[in-house]
Protein backbone atom coordinates (compact mmCIF):
# COMPACT_ATOMS: atom_id res chain seq x y z
CA UNK A 1 0.00 0.00 0.00
CA UNK A 2 1.31 3.44 -0.96
CA UNK A 3 0.35 6.89 0.30
CA UNK A 4 0.54 10.08 -1.77
CA UNK A 5 3.13 12.50 -0.36
CA UNK A 6 1.56 15.46 -2.15
CA UNK A 7 -1.38 16.28 -4.40
CA UNK A 8 -0.68 14.41 -7.61
CA UNK A 9 -2.36 14.30 -11.03
CA UNK A 10 -2.80 10.71 -12.17
CA UNK A 11 -4.44 8.94 -15.09
CA UNK A 12 -7.47 6.82 -14.34
CA UNK A 13 -9.34 4.31 -16.46
CA UNK A 14 -12.88 3.06 -16.26
CA UNK A 15 -14.03 -0.49 -16.94
CA UNK A 16 -17.24 -1.34 -18.73
CA UNK A 17 -19.32 -4.32 -19.76
CA UNK A 18 -18.54 -3.30 -23.33
CA UNK A 19 -15.60 -3.50 -25.74
CA UNK A 20 -14.04 -0.22 -24.63
CA UNK A 21 -12.60 1.66 -21.69
CA UNK A 22 -12.79 5.27 -20.65
CA UNK A 23 -10.87 7.49 -18.33
CA UNK A 24 -9.11 10.76 -17.88
CA UNK A 25 -7.04 12.65 -15.34
CA UNK A 26 -7.73 12.78 -11.61
CA UNK A 27 -6.19 14.42 -8.59
CA UNK A 28 -4.98 12.19 -5.81
CA UNK A 29 -4.74 14.27 -2.68
CA UNK A 30 -1.91 14.09 -0.18
CA UNK A 31 -2.62 11.10 2.05
CA UNK A 32 -4.74 9.17 -0.47
CA UNK A 33 -3.69 5.53 -0.54
CA UNK A 34 -3.40 3.08 -3.41
CA UNK A 35 -2.65 -0.64 -3.71
CA UNK A 36 -0.77 -2.36 -6.50
CA UNK A 37 -2.59 -5.70 -6.85
CA UNK A 38 -0.45 -7.36 -9.55
CA UNK A 39 3.02 -5.97 -8.87
CA UNK A 40 4.75 -9.28 -9.59
CA UNK A 41 3.36 -9.69 -13.11
CA UNK A 42 6.19 -7.78 -14.81
CA UNK A 43 9.57 -7.67 -13.03
CA UNK A 44 10.51 -4.05 -13.93
CA UNK A 45 7.33 -2.25 -15.07
CA UNK A 46 7.40 1.36 -16.25
CA UNK A 47 3.75 1.72 -15.27
CA UNK A 48 1.56 -0.09 -12.75
CA UNK A 49 -2.17 -0.32 -12.31
CA UNK A 50 -3.41 0.66 -8.87
CA UNK A 51 -6.63 0.43 -6.89
CA UNK A 52 -7.74 3.08 -4.42
CA UNK A 53 -7.72 1.88 -0.82
CA UNK A 54 -10.68 4.18 -0.04
CA UNK A 55 -12.29 3.06 -3.31
CA UNK A 56 -15.86 4.41 -2.91
CA UNK A 57 -14.70 7.83 -1.69
CA UNK A 58 -12.28 8.29 -4.58
CA UNK A 59 -14.72 6.85 -7.10
CA UNK A 60 -17.17 9.66 -6.29
CA UNK A 61 -14.39 12.23 -6.58
CA UNK A 62 -12.84 10.83 -9.79
CA UNK A 63 -15.51 9.24 -12.00
CA UNK A 64 -18.32 11.46 -13.31
CA UNK A 65 -21.72 10.55 -11.87
CA UNK A 66 -23.18 9.92 -15.32
CA UNK A 67 -20.60 7.17 -15.86
CA UNK A 68 -20.90 5.68 -12.35
CA UNK A 69 -24.66 5.33 -12.78
CA UNK A 70 -24.47 3.62 -16.16
CA UNK A 71 -25.56 -0.02 -16.14
CA UNK A 72 -22.44 -0.91 -18.13
CA UNK A 73 -19.96 0.72 -15.72
CA UNK A 74 -17.97 -1.80 -13.67
CA UNK A 75 -15.32 0.27 -11.88
CA UNK A 76 -12.16 2.34 -12.15
CA UNK A 77 -8.44 2.09 -11.51
CA UNK A 78 -5.32 4.23 -11.78
CA UNK A 79 -2.29 3.99 -14.03
CA UNK A 80 0.83 5.22 -12.20
CA UNK A 81 4.31 5.48 -13.66
CA UNK A 82 6.82 3.55 -11.57
CA UNK A 83 9.05 6.62 -11.36
CA UNK A 84 6.14 8.58 -9.84
CA UNK A 85 5.33 5.72 -7.47
CA UNK A 86 8.93 5.86 -6.22
CA UNK A 87 9.06 9.64 -5.79
CA UNK A 88 5.53 10.91 -5.13
CA UNK A 89 4.39 8.11 -2.79
CA UNK A 90 5.71 6.37 0.27
CA UNK A 91 5.34 2.68 0.97
CA UNK A 92 3.00 2.34 3.95
CA UNK A 93 2.71 -1.42 4.02
CA UNK A 94 4.16 -4.11 1.79
CA UNK A 95 2.15 -7.06 0.57
CA UNK A 96 2.67 -10.12 2.73
CA UNK A 97 4.30 -12.98 0.88
CA UNK A 98 2.53 -16.37 1.21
Amino acid sequence: MYEALEDFEVSYMTSWRAPFTGGGKALLKRGDQIEIPDSSVIPLPILVYARAVNYRELEVRVVPESERKSESYTGFYFAVRTSDLNTKFRLVRSVEEP
